[in-house]
């Protein structure tokens, strides 16, 4: 069975209604891609403390423009 009884009503209707579904897909693929950068960011954090290191520490390639 495929999903064509969610989207048929939605695009069979006028063209005026499908200007809603750019700026849901915007926000929708905006939210996976935070999430996905904060999940990234607990591993390499939590990778970082299994090691032995302080996460809090600046990493030698963060720029921070102090020319060191």
């Amino acid at each position: 069975m495929t999903a064509n009884w969610c989207w048929a009503p939605l695009l069979a209707s006028d063209a005026e209604g499908i200007w809603v579904l750019i700026p849901l897909a915007a926000i929708t693929i905006g939210g996976i891609g935070a999430i996905m950068k904060m999940v990234m960011n607990h591993r390499e954090r939590m990778a970082k403390i299994g090691m032995g290191l302080d996460p809090d520490a600046p990493s030698k390639d963060d720029s921070t423009g102090c020319g060191h």
